[in-house]
Formats: structure tokens, sequence, C-alpha cells
């Protein structure tokens, strides 16, 4: 497991307005390693505060545990290239097809990844250019197969702020024009971010993706790790005295 952390690497996030410092979690060995576990991963620096803006990254992503995995984390969380899809997505052809999302290319497993707010950094990222204008940030198309948990900034909530809408659920710092954030899996909203709170904007942050985003229909039958499960009901009587 050891291996799977990187020390911190920082970038900017024109969002936040601030230079992240966000450890790395390498799934590549984590994934290769065959150990026996509950495959439910937290992970927290709780250094983190206004003045220290920490956050966790997860990269290699597209190979995951073979009994999946949950990914838990109190702290921003930064998604960088494919989650969960195999090698080769159909979201790198130019025209993926949003109607295949059990596609037989598609190294699927359970997954859910749970954080304050999460950000998706796209195949092309390159944290020397984070601070760049948004010419120089250009996304390539990348694939997302998990449930996402996470807060936003409720609109209102600093004065007279938009929260984005469902569409920037999962936020950006990219220049997508004509590249598309395919989803399969299942979006939560239930809480506020408390250290992501940068308010929802366009400006220098993003462009809009073409969103391709599909129900998982994998989650009907497989949940994630630590999913709770209800088996079976029993209706009985009541009365009120």
């Amino acid at each position: 497991m050891n291996a799977a952390i990187k020390s911190p690497q920082t970038f900017q996030d024109n969002r936040e307005k601030a230079q992240i410092a966000a450890w790395g979690v390498d799934m590549a060995p984590i994934a290769a390693s065959g150990m026996s576990w509950n495959n439910i991963l937290y992970i927290s620096d709780q250094s983190a505060s206004a003045s220290n803006r920490r956050a966790i990254r997860v990269t290699n992503g597209a190979t995951l545990p073979k009994n999946g995995l949950t990914f838990v984390t109190d702290n921003p969380l930064y998604i960088q290239g494919n989650w969960n899809t195999g090698q080769n997505p159909p979201s790198n052809a130019s025209t993926p097809d949003p109607g295949k999302p059990m596609d037989a290319s598609y190294a699927w497993r359970p997954s859910a990844i749970i954080a304050d707010a999460i950000t998706l950094l796209s195949n092309s990222w390159q944290d020397n250019k984070s601070g760049s204008g948004l010419g120089a940030r250009v996304a390539s198309n990348t694939t997302v197969n998990a449930a996402l948990v996470a807060g936003n900034v409720p609109t209102g909530s600093k004065g007279n702020n938009y929260s984005g809408g469902a569409e920037n659920f999962v936020r950006f710092l990219e220049d997508w024009t004509g590249k598309t954030f395919t989803y399969y899996g299942s979006m939560l909203q239930l809480y506020a971010s408390v250290q992501a709170t940068g308010v929802w904007s366009s400006g220098n942050v993003y462009a809009p993706a073409q969103l391709h985003w599909n129900f998982d229909e994998k989650f009907t039958l497989t949940g994630p790790p630590g999913t709770a499960v209800m088996i079976s009901y029993v209706q009985q009587r009541w009365f009120q005295e």
C-alpha cells in the first residue's frame, strides 16, 4: 500500500482560486496487489484549513481491485483520467456511444467515491499548465464508472451564487469544448462542501463538456463495497393508542 501513496503535488484550482496540495493515490499497485481486504479505502489529511489547501488525487484508476473499491475522504478529491473502465473504454473514440454502459471492453468493478467535492481532471491534464489560461488546459474524452457522493456550494449560500446545477455536480477545470465526459453510475449530493467552497463560475475556470450520462444498471445487482443492502422486510400489524 505504501507504494500507492505519493507525496503531495501542487497545482492551481481556478474555481477555488488557490494552490492545492494533493496527496496522490496510485491505484495501479493497489489493483495489482491481490491482498485480501474489505475494499473500502479511507484517506484524510486533517491538516487541511482555509490557509492550507489539501486534497486527494486518484490516478491510474482504469483498473480497480477485483472486488471493487469504495474510496472515501473528507477532503476534496480529484479523479485524474479514466476510472473503472479497463484500458480501452469507448469514450476514447471521437464519438462515444452513450448507449453501451456495459460495453464488452470494460473491466467493470463495483465502485463508489465519497468526498467533500469531486473534480474531474481529464486524461490530458498537466499540473504545469494548471495556472495557465484556459486555452492551455485542453481536456480529452474521459470516462468514469462509479457512484459519486459529494457536496456542493448551495445556491444563495454565498450571496447570489449559483450552485452550478446537476450538470456541474462533478467539477471541471479544463476546456472541454468538443470533448466528452462519459459517466455511468449514480450521483448523490447529500451535504454542502466544507473545504472546497469556491463558487461555481466559468470564466477562466472551464468550458463545458458534452455530457453522456447513464445510470449504471449493474448497481441493481452488485453495489459498491460497504453498501447497505435490504434483503427482505415483513409487514406487521400496527395500532395507534
